[in-house]
């Protein structure tokens, strides 16, 4: 190799570096910085620069360095700390990727590279739809994604999805994913028109059969692919426990008593979801924003409670337990227990 063709891969080398200091700099801070044996880590992605450059794929690199990159901030930032060995599923998973997408090039669609760049930007897309979702959402609420998220995504409908999108997810946003997208394309299209060297086939199989194995055996330090993955499993089973609980109640498997006198009655309960007493005038606020609460309270029609409070944070845990006889308490799970449905049901009310 001469000496000018050393200048990418030596420059890229240096912005390897910046850009992984930078990342965890600003992602744990300073006092967090990991040790030197971390430094592992940039230093295979420049030998992969240093070779992929020497067989013109520098613009794979480059693409699958980046979203290492982007991935790993994204991981930094939900779950506040990186280890070696997070480095080192990420690099796996994207140096998969980028011999994959050789493959595609050399071996599969090597008369017809256009076709390899637009499989390989769909590639790219996929991988960056986890740190997106991430990032969006720590960014939107300013809170970590926890697996009630997840939760909240298994028990929405289409609408839902598209009215959660209209409220919640900003242009600029829409704007970057565009962006993110038009750049990915870009690169393939201009590494597409290079001409390139052959990577031996049988090197190209092992580099991809190793980084496919360490994909794998580390999956679960994939965290951001990792979580959601078991949040939904997680969701499944507590279902399918729920389900097999209503099945014995309803062949009365589980017994329970329920009587009342009263008869010809309607209740109504409605949930206020998101609803804060701090900003409720019934219990307080400076401004009325209950006035018709506030007129039944000062008639004696309302009862207002002024020391009750949720079991929980969120509304799926709070309504778990409140519409059940599970409470933090006794220690019993939702799905094991009694709810108000069960007992109407008994007493052979008609339920909406």
């Amino acid at each position: 190799m001469k000496n000018k063709d050393l200048v990418a891969p030596l420059l890229s080398t240096l912005l390897i570096f910046t850009a992984w200091f930078l990342t965890i700099y600003f992602g744990q801070g300073l006092a967090d910085i990991p040790s030197i044996r971390y430094v592992i880590i940039p230093l295979v992605w420049s030998c992969v620069f240093i070779y992929l450059s020497s067989k013109n794929y520098l613009y794979l690199a480059t693409i699958a360095y980046l979203v290492f990159v982007f991935t790993l901030f994204a991981d930094i930032f939900n779950f506040t700390n990186t280890y070696g060995v997070i480095q080192v599923a990420y690099t796996s998973l994207c140096l998969l990727a980028v011999f994959s997408f050789i493959y595609l090039y050399q071996e599969v669609f090597k008369t017809r590279p256009g076709i390899a760049s637009l499989l390989s930007s769909c590639g790219v897309l996929v991988l960056c739809i986890a740190p997106l979702f991430y990032l969006g959402y720590t960014i939107s609420f300013d809170a970590p994604t926890d697996k009630v998220v997840f939760y909240a995504i298994m028990q929405s409908n289409f609408g839902e999805a598209i009215e959660f999108v209209a409220e919640y997810i900003s242009p600029v946003w829409l704007a970057v994913i565009l962006l993110l997208a038009a750049a990915v394309a870009a690169i393939f299209i201009k590494q597409q028109k290079i001409s390139r060297t052959k990577i031996e086939t049988s090197l190209l199989y092992f580099l991809i059969l190793t980084f496919a194995t360490l994909t794998f055996s580390n999956q679960d330090n994939l965290r951001l692919y990792a979580y959601a993955k078991n949040s939904m499993l997680e969701y499944h089973t507590e279902m399918a426990l729920f389900d097999e609980t209503q099945r014995k109640l309803k062949n009365a498997e589980l017994k329970f008593r329920a009587s009342k006198t009263g008869r010809e009655e309607t209740y109504v309960i409605v949930i206020g979801e998101s609803l804060n007493r701090n900003n409720m005038g019934l219990y307080g606020y400076f401004r009325d924003t209950t006035p018709l609460l506030s007129a039944k309270a000062q008639r004696g029609d309302l009862l207002p409670f002024t020391n009750a409070y949720s079991s929980h944070t969120h509304t799926m845990e709070v309504l778990s337990q409140a519409l059940t006889e599970a409470n933090q308490h006794n220690g019993k799970s939702y799905y094991e227990s009694l709810s108000i449905i069960n007992l109407l049901q008994q007493l052979n009310f008609e339920t909406y």
